[in-house]
């Protein structure tokens, strides 16, 4: 019992020796860790010092720099406008001289054009006044046809208004009995309807000679030469279309010259 409580007063008072060791490495560790915060703190108030100092000089560095930049921009922009005016004028003299020489260059095509034009219009006219000449000249041409044929006309209708008169005549001459006239009344008849290129009517011009002829003949009355020669001259050119009746009428020329 006693070495039981020996025993316990001998751990307890190990116990107490041991918490005080205890306590005074536990207050040596917290005024070293004080000295460590205190060196801490003055570490940290330098640091605070330089990152014042560096932040000091980073601000400074870049207000430089943005003054520099502002700087740059500025004689940028100045540079700019001065290479702008340059670059303005430059381009409104570039301008301006391509403008003179298109403006030249489309002088000279309109000038071109305007002679081509001309030309063609001058062609055209030309062609037009050709083609108008050529339509009067046609029209001309057709009214002098129209006058020819109607000439032709009259005369061919004045020449029938003849053959009617001479036939009249003939009739007249007959019905007196004067066979000179019908005869030579005869071969007028004749050389107009041949004149004409009336055969018919040629052929009954030719009755009607040889019908006067004989009247002639059976008469107390005879031809001159200068009938003879003309009844003669008139059926010379008939003799191939009306022989019989042409030798009809060159017989009787001979009795009525015989009758002499």
């Amino acid at each position: 019992m006693y070495k039981l409580i020996i025993l316990l007063l001998l751990t307890f008072t190990a116990s107490a020796y041991g918490a005080d060791v205890d306590n005074a490495l536990l207050q040596k560790n917290l005024e070293a860790a004080n000295t460590q915060i205190e060196v801490l703190k003055a570490q940290v108030e330098v640091m605070k010092g330089y990152q014042d100092n560096f932040l000091a000089t980073v601000y400074w560095s870049l207000g430089g720099v943005f003054g520099i930049v502002v700087l740059l921009v500025g004689y940028n922009w100045f540079t700019n406008y001065k290479n702008q005016e340059k670059e303005s004028q430059y381009f409104k003299d570039l301008i301006s001289t391509t403008l003179d020489a298109s403006k030249k260059e489309l002088i000279g095509e309109l000038s071109l054009g305007k002679n081509e034009l001309m030309t063609d219009i001058l062609d055209q006219a030309n062609i037009k006044i050709d083609r108008e000449i050529n339509r009067l000249k046609l029209k001309l041409d057709n009214n002098v046809n129209e006058i020819q044929r109607n000439l032709r006309e009259y005369h061919s209708n004045s020449e029938l208004v003849c053959m009617d008169v001479l036939e009249l005549q003939y009739d007249k001459w007959w019905l007196r009995q004067n066979y000179l006239l019908t005869t030579s009344t005869a071969v007028e008849l004749i050389e107009k309807a041949y004149s004409m290129k009336q055969t018919y009517h040629v052929t009954i011009y030719l009755e009607l000679l040889l019908t006067s002829l004989k009247a002639l003949k059976s008469s107390t009355h005879t031809l001159s030469v200068d009938k003879i020669s003309l009844v003669t001259k008139c059926i010379r050119s008939l003799e191939n279309e009306h022989e019989a009746i042409c030798n009809l009428i060159k017989k009787l020329l001979n009795e009525i010259t015989e009758k002499k």
